[in-house]
Parts: structure tokens; sequence; C-alpha cells
């Protein structure tokens, strides 16, 4: 992943837990944040071209909806690794049945 320069890429903490949303509004920007749960408010601001030069309000309303996207697809890829990883665990009991059987019908 590629880093601003100057941001540190040792923190440690968690990131807020979604589900995250994200809605209009009324200075012309997207409030990105988590809802419901202990967690409450904004935790980021999506700017369009009003603030931003060249950021169009539909591109920077997909920005908002992907950064609140983000908890759900962090749980989704880490779901994805572990099921790869389990997967990975039975293709190396299938190598070893069929090793083990090529040995008993004498093909080893």
């Amino acid at each position: 992943m590629r880093r601003m320069p100057g941001v540190s890429t040792a923190i440690k903490a968690k990131p807020t837990p979604g589900p995250w949303a994200y809605n209009a509004t009324s200075e012309g920007w997207f409030d990105v944040g988590p809802i419901g749960g202990r967690y409450r408010g904004c935790t980021a601001n999506v700017f369009n071209a009003e603030c931003i030069g060249g950021i169009t309000n539909a591109e920077a309303e997909a920005n908002a909806r992907l950064i609140a996207a983000a908890p759900d697809l962090l749980e989704a890829l880490e779901d994805i690794v572990d099921v790869l990883d389990a997967l990975g665990e039975a293709l190396a009991k299938v190598k070893d049945a069929r090793a083990a059987i090529a040995k008993a019908k004498g093909e080893a």
C-alpha cells in the first residue's frame, strides 16, 4: 500500500468497526463514519470540486462510498484469507492422500 509522505506506518490502533455509511452535507461534501453501536459521528470528510479542484460531486460521492465500505471490505477479505488458508491445508491433505494411494498401488 502506498502511503502519503510523512505518514507513520507504526500506528497499531485498530480501525473503528463498521458498519459505516456516508451522507451528503448541506455544505456540499460528504461525511463518512460508523452507524449504530457505541461509535457516533464523522470519521472522514470527502470534499468535491468546490473544495478541491478537479473532483466532481459524483467522484466525491464514489470516494465516500468506497471509504464507507472499507470495514466491510476488510472483513470480507479476512474471511477469504481464512477460507484460502483452510483450502491450502485441505489441498496438502489431498496431495498426501494421492501419494498414499500411489504407494499402495505400487505407482510411487
